[in-house]
């Protein structure tokens, strides 16, 4: 897991001074600093709610930092648990205004579940009933992502989607993901 966390940071620093490196004078506007939104899916899972940065801009690059917070939801044998999820994402914007390349990575902790294989046998109704045992645990997740962001150079608004595939740390699993952003800069 730490070498392939190594590796994606190699990748995007590297892309990041290209981009810088290569990018054309032409100087586009400067965006807002300061941006609100509601992704559906990406690094929040199902939804995030976010607030965004951009720290750094020059010529047609522009760094951002974000974060965010979701809850969701899991059903554990007979009953559903909330927990919260924090995605905090680094994406460099390349490109003129309305459209730019967003490439990223994100990184969402969250407090959730495993199971314990601690048996909790109940005598219930008359018969003998099996339920599992869960232990709270905190989980780590990578969301490489790479997307296209539409904002006009004169409007607060902008539109973003974003192929955000997941690294999970439990048992190590790769997922197919993607995003759907709307947002507000001010």
């Amino acid at each position: 897991m730490k070498r392939l966390m190594f590796k994606q940071t190699v990748l995007i620093t590297i892309l990041f001074f290209s981009i810088t490196g290569f990018a054309k004078n032409n100087h586009t506007g400067p965006l807002r600093k300061n941006a609100v939104s509601l992704e559906i899916g990406g690094s929040g899972g199902i939804y995030s709610i976010n607030y965004g940065h951009i720290f750094y801009e020059r010529s047609v690059v522009r760094v951002r930092g974000s974060f965010g917070l979701s809850i969701m939801p899991i059903q554990l044998y007979d009953a559903t648990h909330l927990y919260p999820v924090f995605p905090l994402k680094m994406s460099v914007l390349a490109g003129k205004s309305p459209h730019f390349l967003e490439v990223g990575l994100g990184y969402s902790p969250y407090l959730g579940y495993v199971y314990d294989t601690k048996v909790n046998d109940q005598f219930v109704g008359g018969q003998w009933v099996h339920k599992p045992q869960y232990k709270k645990k905190f989980h780590n997740s990578l969301f490489p992502e790479i997307g296209y962001f539409f904002q006009k150079s004169n409007s607060p608004y902008f539109f973003r989607v974003t192929f955000t595939p997941l690294i999970y740390d439990n048992k190590f699993c790769f997922l197919p993901w993607g995003g759907i952003g709307l947002g507000f800069r001010f």
